[in-house]
C-alpha cells in the first residue's frame, strides 16, 4: 500500500476538474495530490476506506473532501452485489477556487472552515448527505453552473453538525517526510499479508526494527496501533465477503486472518453490532 502522489491536472486557469465513473474498479492505491483538494462520491458501493490514520467500512452512499497531502483511497476487494446502481464522481480543485479577496468574502466563512477542517477529511451525513449526492449526480463537465455546484458542495461540508472528522486530531501526514517511505513499505507489506497471521515481529523485521520500537513508531505516526489497524482491514473483507458471497461464514473468519470462529464473532460483534451470520441475512434481504 505504497502513498504515491497522483498529479493532478489543475492551473489557474483551469482550478476544478470532474471526473465520472460509472463502471467502477476500487483498486486505486493509497495515493494523495500535492495540490488539490478532493471530493469524492461512491454510490452503491461497499467496502473499506482509508484515509489518513482512518480505516473505516463504507456502503451504499458515501461523501468525503479531504485535504491536499492527505493520504485516501477505497477498496471493495473486487466483490460486487449487481443489483444496483454504481458511481464514483470526483472533483478535485486547487484553494485558488474560492477568492478570499471577493468583496462577498465574509460569506465564504462556512467554506473557509470547511476547506481547514478538510486536513482531517470529512465525511458529510445527516441531512445534508442527500442534498449534495443530488448536485453530485448532476455534475457531467467543468461549466460555470458546475462551479456554483462545488461552492455549495465545499459550504455543506463547512456544517460541523454534519460534518464527522475522519482523522485523529493529532495526525500528520507522512507524504512530506523522510520517514514516509518507511511507512508506505509497512502498510503495502500489512495489506498484502493480514489475510494470514501476522506479527508485529514479523512486520518490524520489514523495517529493522525491534518490536516495541516499531510499535512506538507505528502508533505515532499512524495514531493506532498495529493490532487495531489489521483488524479494520479484517473486518473490512469480512463484511464484504458475508455481503457478496456464499463462503460459510466459518470460513470468511479464516479467509481475513481470524484463527478462530469465536474471536472472529466477538470482534465482529463489536465493531457491527451484530453476528456475521445476522449480517448476512440483513444483506439478502436488501
Amino acid at each position: 500500500m505504497k502513498i504515491i502522489q497522483e498529479h493532478v491536472s489543475l492551473s489557474a486557469k483551469k482550478p476544478f476538474k470532474v471526473s465520472v465513473f460509472d463502471e467502477v474498479k476500487l483498486d486505486y492505491p493509497l495515493h494523495h495530490h500535492r495540490e488539490s483538494y478532493e471530493i469524492t462520491m461512491t454510490l452503491g458501493l461497499s467496502g473499506t476506506r482509508i484515509i489518513g490514520d482512518n480505516v473505516s467500512s463504507f456502503s451504499e452512499v458515501d461523501l468525503v473532501l479531504l485535504a491536499p497531502g492527505l493520504p485516501h483511497c477505497w477498496y471493495d476487494y473486487g466483490l460486487r452485489r449487481g443489483r444496483k446502481q454504481e458511481r464514483v464522481v470526483v472533483i478535485q480543485f486547487l484553494r485558488s477556487l474560492i477568492n478570499d479577496n471577493s468583496p462577498f468574502g465574509y460569506h465564504l466563512s462556512q467554506i473557509r472552515d470547511a476547506l481547514s477542517r478538510a486536513e482531517y477529511g470529512l465525511q458529510l451525513t445527516g441531512k445534508l448527505l442527500p442534498r449534495a449526492v443530488d448536485l453530485m449526480q448532476r455534475i457531467k463537465t467543468e461549466t460555470f453552473h458546475t462551479y456554483l455546484t462545488v461552492l455549495e458542495l465545499i459550504h455543506l461540508f463547512g456544517d460541523p453538525q454534519y460534518s464527522q472528522k475522519l482523522c485523529s486530531e493529532g495526525y500528520v501526514s507522512p507524504v512530506y517526510k523522510e520517514e514516509g517511505q518507511r511507512l508506505e513499505q509497512v502498510c503495502n507489506y500489512i495489506h498484502q499479508h493480514y489475510m494470514r497471521k501476522i506479527t508485529i515481529t514479523e512486520v518490524a523485521d520489514q523495517v529493522n526494527l525491534s518490536a516495541s520500537a516499531f510499535s512506538h513508531y507505528f502508533k505515532k505516526r499512524t495514531l493506532q496501533s498495529f493490532t487495531k489497524f489489521v483488524m479494520e482491514l479484517r473486518l473490512g473483507k469480512a463484511a464484504q465477503l458475508l455481503q457478496f458471497s456464499e463462503i460459510p461464514v466459518t470460513q470468511v473468519g479464516f479467509e481475513c486472518g481470524f484463527q478462530n470462529i469465536s474471536h472472529f464473532n466477538r470482534s465482529f460483534a463489536r465493531k457491527y453490532d451484530t453476528s456475521p451470520l445476522k449480517f448476512r441475512k440483513k444483506f439478502q434481504h436488501t
